[in-house]
């Protein structure tokens, strides 16, 4: 399935190229997808499906040209490091969620647009899978969560605002919901782990 990380990286060529850029070729690990090659996004690119590695064709001339412009390729750290790039849907989104919630909530016209894909479709091929946005956006809140309050004297608000709560009331009502306890609480049962 087409995913955040193939769009990302055509949209990051494109600034350096201009926006009426394509790919060539682009080698992609997952099985065929009928509909990849109507996007907009990759016409006319040869796409190749079940290769070895995912990838973009880009000309020599516009590697030089993107680190003129400023590393481009290498910039944005706050991807999920250590992390396997999802070859899916659903895993792309959660990625590209949890690399987002930083900056604010991500809304589903903002992921659909990541994706590549209109709204409808984003919704249709989620709900193929028994998901939608709503319960991806809150899974990366959760996750994101978790990781914050294993780290050594962070504050339970300061986990609330890095995960796009307001406030600190509805942080621990979330996570109640998440967990059936209160962040401390969780916090003080996984303490060894």
């Amino acid at each position: 399935m087409v995913h955040y990380s193939l769009v990302s990286t055509i949209r990051y060529i494109q600034a350096v190229a201009g926006p009426a850029w394509r790919p060539e070729e682009v080698l992609l690990r997952s099985a065929p997808v009928p509909w990849l090659q109507r996007m907009e996004t990759l016409s006319p690119a040869k796409i190749r499906f079940r290769q070895p590695a995912n990838a973009v064709s880009v000309p020599v001339k516009l590697m030089s040209r993107a680190f003129q412009f400023g590393g481009i390729f290498s910039d944005d750290s706050r991807a999920v490091s250590g992390e396997t790039l999802a070859v899916d849907l659903a895993g792309s989104l959660r990625q590209y969620i949890r690399w987002r919630i930083p900056d604010g909530t991500p809304d589903v016209v903002e992921a659909a647009d990541a994706a590549g894909l209109s709204v409808r479709s984003l919704q249709r091929e989620l709900s193929a899978e028994g998901l939608n946005f709503s319960a991806l956006l809150d899974s990366a809140r959760f996750e994101l969560a978790q990781a914050g309050l294993k780290q050594f004297g962070a504050r339970v608000i300061d986990v609330a605002l890095d995960v796009s709560f307001s406030d600190h009331g509805n942080f621990t009502r979330a996570f109640r919901r998440w967990t059936g306890v209160s962040p401390r609480e969780w916090r003080t049962l996984h303490a060894d782990s």
